[in-house]
């Protein structure tokens, strides 16, 4: 798993740190540059944990230039780290570590990443922790098929979306039964599913 993390996470790092933008941008780069040092607002939403995050970096990343640059520089380190983890995600799902790097850094030269990995933008932060949901997913149905107890024994993959159903039911029964007669074509509840 390191050595997976190594080969996809360090070289594309490096990749993008030779692409960084090393100043102010323009537009919405411009404000995510600016927004963390002073724990500032983006436009709408506003972005808290991404300014937060940027707080920190403009902390920590001191030493590494402008505080535009520790920014962008920020973006970059998520990137790859999203990199690094689809990369543990495919080689979890293929037991083979080649697949998992050559994954991971098809994933870290594709367009968007790039350009996510190369100014600061709080998409950098969201593919970080669309990425680490995944692992983290995958690692919960392993467990979960594996008989082995979770944090919480109640939930088991199966049960989510029977949950799910109930607390939709219990919150607005009315309005459930008439989403799904309308969807069915009017007939009702028990005909839907046998054509008739």
């Amino acid at each position: 798993m390191a050595l997976t993390v190594a080969l996809v996470g360090a070289p594309a790092l490096l990749l993008y740190l030779r692409t960084l933008m090393p100043d102010v941008g323009f537009w919405d780069t411009a404000e995510f540059q600016a927004i963390g040092p002073v724990l500032g607002i983006a436009h709408p939403t506003g972005y808290p944990s991404y300014t937060l995050l940027a707080w920190l970096a403009s902390v920590l990343l001191q030493p590494f230039g402008n505080e535009a640059y520790r920014a962008d520089l920020l973006s970059a380190l998520l990137v790859a780290g999203a990199a690094a983890l689809l990369a543990i995600r495919a080689t979890q799902a293929t037991a083979r570590w080649p697949l998992g790097v050559l994954a991971g850094m098809a994933f870290a030269v594709t367009p968007i990443a790039w350009r996510l990995s190369t100014r600061a933008d709080a998409h950098a932060l969201h593919t970080f922790l669309a990425a680490l949901i995944l692992v983290l997913l995958a690692a919960w149905a392993r467990r979960a098929r594996a008989g082995q107890p979770g944090p919480d024994e109640a939930h088991s993959p199966r049960e989510v979306p029977a949950r799910a159903g109930a607390l939709a039911g219990e919150a607005q029964p009315a309005l459930a039964r008439s989403t799904l007669q309308s969807a069915v074509g009017g007939r009702g509840v028990r005909g839907a599913g046998r054509g008739g």
